[in-house]
C-alpha cells in the first residue's frame, strides 16, 4: 500500500491486490467517507452473519475507489489551483482509494476499470470539469 500524500495533503491510498496479507486489513483510515479494507481468508473460513444498522451519516465531498481489472492506468494529481502536482501509474489488480484533491486519468493501455464511489450522486452540482 502506498499513501499517496503531496504537500501534506492525503489524496489517496494506492494498493497492489496481488500479494494480499492473510485476514482483514483495512487500507484507509477510520475516518474516511469510505472505509477500504482487503480480506484474504482459507477455504472454510466464516464470518459471522451480521446486519448493517441504518444510521445517518454527515458527508462532505466524494471519495471514490477504483479497481484496474486489464491495462495501464495514469493517474494525474491536481492541487486546489488546479496545477498538476502528481502522478502514479496503476496496473492490472491495483486498487486506488482517490480520497482528496483533484484528478484524472490517461489509458497508457485498453483498461478495464471499475468505480465504486459514495452517492447519491449529485449530477451537475458533484463535479466541475477544468
Amino acid at each position: 500500500m502506498q499513501m499517496i500524500e503531496i504537500n501534506g495533503k492525503v489524496y489517496g491510498y494506492a494498493i497492489d491486490t496481488k500479494n494480499m496479507k492473510e485476514g482483514v486489513n483495512f487500507i484507509t483510515s477510520g475516518s474516511e467517507n469510505l472505509e477500504v479494507g482487503l480480506m484474504k481468508h482459507k477455504q472454510g473460513k466464516r464470518i459471522i452473519p451480521h446486519i448493517h444498522m441504518n444510521i445517518k451519516r454527515e458527508i462532505y465531498g466524494t471519495q471514490e475507489v477504483i479497481y484496474i481489472k486489464e491495462g495501464k492506468l495514469l493517474v494525474e494529481f491536481y492541487d486546489d489551483a488546479k496545477i498538476k502536482c502528481g502522478q502514479i501509474i496503476l496496473e492490472k489488480e491495483h486498487i486506488i482509494v482517490l480520497t482528496g484533491g483533484a484528478h484524472g486519468f490517461v489509458m497508457l493501455e485498453d483498461t478495464e476499470m471499475i468505480e465504486v464511489k459514495n452517492g447519491p450522486y449529485a449530477n451537475d452540482l458533484d463535479k466541475k470539469r477544468f
